[in-house]
């Protein structure tokens, strides 16, 4: 079993048994010499590690969930949101199932990583070390619940944003082919495309009960960080570990005025505009206003559809791995 670290923080943690999930198709971790360096290092901090590299759609969150029942104190995610979001949702559920803690740790390897931004942890080989020299920090997560067009219920755990509208047409937009680009390029030009394609949705917000919104939305956005992807800055006042959800809700807009207030969401300027609305609160229910229309959105980069979502924080809900001393957002 995992030692509970000192009281001091950054006490260095030993652990008994790792598992790292790698995605072989995120870009960072396709060379095998960096897979050896990574497992170098976590043998200075783990007395037994087992590589497993996940291939199919959702096959990480069996994997997660699998390696916290078998007993695992630490699971290290090599990829980007969409991994990270899998293994985290296998982790929870193991831990649920078993009752038995573990620890995420992450090796930023994929198109977007807004998590490790988030804590400041580096991309690619520089977080390695992190893993061995870091510290453990609890950081809230996201719990959503909707139906899909066919009436299945669906529930998902969530790092980073919920987006709903047009977040969810770009992420529907931005495929494998694309994130070749990179993370910046490959969401920039998903979100120039569709600034022209995209039509805004009818939709009511809620907020701990209060209606903040109901009209023609261009998106709503329900945050647990400051990030989101490609590096778009879409709540500056977002913190992992506050127990509050920040909801940042965008009026449609016409064409022009898309293109020339955009731009301002990859430096946070577009808050306090007069067609943004911002709350705050620990439940969201969006819904939307029409039957017929069904709402597009994405959840740590992963695409889904609903008519009505409801979404809750989980305080504290997730150990994670950070550096020691570094900048909020080091990344």
């Amino acid at each position: 079993m995992r030692k509970k670290p000192l009281p001091n923080e950054g006490a260095k943690v030993i652990y008994a048994k790792a598992t790292v999930i790698v995605n072989p198709r995120a870009s960072g971790a396709r060379k095998p010499r960096d897979l050896t360096r990574v497992l170098k290092e976590l043998r200075t901090c783990v007395r037994s590690v087992e590589l497993i590299r996940t291939w199919q759609k959702e096959e990480a969150v069996r994997l997660a969930h699998e390696a916290v029942v078998k007993g695992n104190d630490l699971i290290v995610a090599i990829g980007g949101d969409g991994t990270i979001n899998q293994v985290v949702n296998g982790l929870l559920g193991g831990k649920k199932s078993s009752g038995h803690d573990c620890v995420l740790g992450i090796i930023p390897a994929g198109a977007t990583c807004s998590l490790a931004k988030e804590l400041g942890i580096p991309r690619g080989i520089p977080s390695v070390r992190v893993l061995a020299e870091g510290t453990v920090k609890t950081i809230d997560l996201i719990r959503l619940r909707w139906a899909t067009s066919e009436g299945h219920r669906k529930e998902r755990l969530a790092v980073t944003v919920a987006n709903f509208g047009f977040g969810g047409a770009v992420v529907e937009t931005v495929g494998a082919e694309m994130k070749t680009l990179g993370g910046f390029l490959a969401f920039a030009a998903g979100a120039t495309l569709q600034l022209f394609r995209y039509r805004g949705r009818r939709m009511a917000v809620e907020v701990d009960g209060k209606r903040i919104a109901r009209s023609r939305v261009f998106c709503a956005i329900v945050a647990n960080s400051q990030w989101e992807g490609g590096g778009m800055h879409v709540a500056p006042e977002a913190s992992t570990d506050d127990g509050i959800l920040d909801i940042v809700v965008v009026e449609d807009l016409p064409l022009l005025s898309r293109l020339t207030h955009f731009p301002k969401v990859y430096t946070g300027k577009h808050v306090g505009l007069p067609m943004v609305k911002c709350a705050r609160g620990r439940r969201v229910l969006i819904s939307a206003t029409s039957p017929a229309t069904r709402l597009p959105f994405e959840y740590d980069g992963e695409w889904a559809e609903c008519r009505e979502c409801s979404i809750e924080v989980l305080p504290k809900a997730l150990s994670i791995l950070v550096p020691k001393k570094s900048p909020r957002h080091g990344c």
